[in-house]
């Protein structure tokens, strides 16, 4: 792990972000409503996946429609339960699970978004 990534974020145990995959529209129009993406206006498969602050995959989420949130995933596959009391987990704005981590004594690191601007300085 980076020695600044491991000085800012030391309980960081996985770094999580949500992933789509275009498929071929469904024929059964059940299949295609729980497949629709909003997101990505297109018929998907959506999965979690995680990796370590040292960049290994750590853990994948099994594929759902398109249709699914994010946090539906993360509530299905019981990220809690992969992490330990005191660690935090990474995310993106989007990911909004505090809620169902803190139970398992474990915290959401979200990075600051611009707001009015669309560049950092540097």
């Amino acid at each position: 792990m980076p020695d600044d990534f491991h000085t800012k974020f030391p309980s960081t145990r996985v770094i999580i972000d949500g992933m789509e995959c275009p498929i071929k529209k469904p024929k059964h129009p059940l299949a295609q409503q729980a497949t629709f993406s909003s997101y990505k206006n297109h018929n998907t498969l959506k999965v979690v996946v995680g990796s370590s602050p040292e960049g290994l995959i750590s853990v994948v989420s099994p594929a759902y429609g398109g249709s699914v949130s994010d946090r539906q995933v993360i509530e299905c596959m019981g990220l809690g339960n992969v992490c330990d009391a005191g660690d935090s987990v990474m995310a993106d704005k989007g990911f909004n699970i505090q809620d169902l981590l803190a139970p398992h004594d474990v915290q959401v690191n979200i990075p600051t978004f611009l707001k009015e601007r669309n560049r950092f300085t540097l």
